[in-house]
């Protein structure tokens, strides 16, 4: 193993233990299931360690909360659970079953502002962190974080207690130690700032760009067969 490949594993599983914890109470709430919010949590830190060495390291954890939140608009099918899970104690199963029912009435809020607070009161981002991370401005943040304020003290007791169990941060770093993690890819390869666009702007509107993009090619195509054809 090369000096350049052992400092970039460990510069990465640095990054790891700061915030899995944090994208883990995040997943936690925005899904309400504690096995589907171990699965995307290990999802998003798979995805951004292919990622890792083309995002500066005082970019990772917006661009590793971007990921975090593009996760659950851009893959609809959840991978399969590892048999690996344990079981929660005991201890954690009633915070579980209140995140399940803050969760189900969340649903009825649009999904950005249901980000904006995940990230907020769980994942423990700063204001303007989580303006960062999901492409609104400062003052649009604020103005949308603000009706929480009564809730913030009893939400973020909350989260503190809410720790993943078994597999996760111990299996899941002996996986990201692993030199094939670096080049494994589950899903397209896309560039962070290309999913998280999507994100941004809303599937329809990549899709109707996406088209747009294809049409104008397969046009310039066809007037380049007839500019050749012409020209013998």
């Amino acid at each position: 193993m090369n000096d350049q490949y052992h400092e970039k594993r460990e510069a990465f599983l640095l990054h790891y233990h700061e915030q899995v914890i944090p994208v883990y109470r995040y997943h936690l709430i925005r899904c309400g299931d504690w096995q589907e919010a171990l699965v995307w949590t290990a999802e998003t830190f798979r995805l951004a360690r292919q990622w890792f060495s083309k995002i500066s390291g005082a970019e990772f954890k917006i661009w590793l909360f971007r990921i975090a939140v593009s996760i659950h608009s851009q893959f609809r099918t959840m991978p399969v659970v590892s048999e690996s899970f344990f079981y929660p104690p005991q201890d954690q199963l009633a915070r579980l079953a209140q995140v399940a029912e803050i969760h189900e009435r969340w649903r009825k809020l649009p999904v950005k502002q249901q980000d904006a607070m995940a990230l907020y009161l769980f994942a423990g981002l700063e204001t303007t962190e989580v303006a960062d991370v999901i492409g609104w401005k400062l003052d649009v943040t604020l103005e949308r974080l603000s009706y929480t304020a009564a809730r913030d003290n009893d939400l973020r007791l909350l989260a503190a207690d809410l720790y993943p169990e078994g597999y996760l941060i111990n299996q899941l770093e002996a996986e990201l130690k692993q030199e094939q993690s670096f080049s494994r890819v589950r899903w397209l390869s896309w560039e962070p700032g290309w999913l998280w666009m999507q994100y941004r702007v809303g599937q329809a509107i990549m899709l109707l760009l996406q088209i747009t993009i294809t049409l104008i090619l397969f046009l310039l195509f066809i007037l380049g067969i007839g500019a050749f054809s012409h020209g013998n």
